[in-house]
């Protein structure tokens, strides 16, 4: 069994200069990451990318601006490993969650040195930092401490970058939908959901003929093929429960190309994620329901690649299907109804209680005929 992981840190207090920035954030992370091992972190030239990337990605000069107003508040305690350091050295530790806050001090600590105009009391919350340690043995812990905050939406990550998460805990860890739904707070279906789109977007960059072109963009449309309104098109693609992979390459190429479109006047050009024919993620269901519901249309938006002409066509398919059934319906109920008229007992018609309701029923199918087709009665009369 899995320590808690209450278990796994420890109270410690650092100085600013003892902690560094991780440039394996697993918010980088992207289809070209490169590691960068650990006895390389604290470089000056690592540190300096690593604050860039995040002043330039992330936020950071706000955040550094409220620290100087209010301080550094340890609402959440930014939570450090420790590197290996030479005998005689101070003790280093790189962030494994809180680097945004641990950026922002930075900052603040560069600004330092050519603006000293700094409140006492907030100079002293960034000189030095509550923080917890790290003690256990997971070298996956920054993905974990990372997860349990941005899975659940604080700070929101990228959908690939969830998804790289909860696949890498499972297979590291050998976990199973429900363990690691219950790790980062999630239900096993959404674990699911997430692990599925991952393992599609693996197969499509490897196997489809969009690899070049290819990118985290496209991880939300995938995912979204695992979601309850979009069973039509998972079918489609004759997705594989026990291979992880769509069976239909064919239609698997073609569903990428509504993403990625290429110019028909030069087919070795890259596909334009600009110029997809599916917007957003939720234009999956409006395929699902074509697929399903309207076969027709689904063929019509193939062919021209519009989609909201085909969908706005199959709901006035559809909605003729509607009419044309309630009318038949309605046919046959008269027809019915006369018959019922026609075969009715004339000893029942002895019983005034019987007639009065024939009688009663009459009219009221008079004043609909009346309502409806007023020169009926008319002609009647005549």
């Amino acid at each position: 069994m899995n320590k808690a992981l209450v278990n796994t840190v420890k109270p410690i207090v650092l100085k600013i200069e003892q902690i560094f920035l991780d440039p394996n954030n697993p918010r980088f992370l992207s289809p070209d990451w490169v590691y960068i091992s650990k006895d390389k972190i604290t470089s000056d030239f690592i540190q300096q990318s690593t604050l860039e990337r995040m002043i330039k990605n992330y936020g950071i000069d706000k955040l550094a601006a409220n620290i100087r107003i209010n301080g550094f508040l340890n609402i959440d305690r930014i939570v450090v490993q420790k590197l290996s350091t030479d005998k005689g050295q101070e003790e280093k530790f790189v962030v494994l969650e809180g680097n945004r806050r641990i950026s922002a001090v930075k900052v603040i600590h560069e600004q330092l040195i050519t603006n000293s105009d700094i409140n006492q009391e907030v100079l002293d919350s960034i000189n030095k930092i509550e923080c917890l340690e790290y003690i256990g043995t997971d070298d996956e812990a920054a993905w974990i401490f990372q997860g349990l905050r941005h899975i659940s939406g604080i700070t929101d990550w990228p959908p690939f970058n969830k998804a790289k998460l909860l696949v890498d805990q499972m297979e590291s860890e050998n976990l199973n939908l429900t363990q690691v739904g219950e790790r980062f707070g999630i239900s096993p279906y959404a674990a699911g959901q997430w692990m599925r789109g991952y393992k599609a977007y693996e197969q499509a960059s490897k196997e489809s003929d969009f690899i070049h072109e290819l990118d985290m963009k496209i991880y939300p449309y995938l995912q979204e093929i695992f979601g309850k309104s979009s069973i039509a098109i998972r079918e489609w693609l004759e997705w594989d429960e026990r291979d992880m992979e769509f069976k239909n390459k064919l239609n698997l190429n073609e569903f990428i190309g509504w993403l990625y479109p290429k110019d028909e006047e030069n087919t070795d050009a890259f596909g334009n994620w600009d110029k997809r024919y599916l917007d957003k993620r939720d234009d999956l269901r409006t395929i699902s329901y074509l697929i399903k519901q309207a076969p027709k249309h689904f063929d019509e938006f193939r062919r021209e690649l519009n989609l909201e002409i085909a969908y706005s066509n199959a709901l006035a398919s559809k909605q003729q299907e509607i009419i044309t059934d309630t009318t038949a319906q309605t046919f046959n109920a008269i027809a019915q109804c006369i018959q019922s008229l026609n075969n009715f007992p004339a000893k029942a018609l002895r019983n005034s209680e019987t007639k009065g309701n024939l009688i009663s029923k009459c009219k009221e199918i008079i004043s609909v005929l009346n309502d409806l087709i007023p020169e009926v009665l008319d002609n009647a009369k005549n």
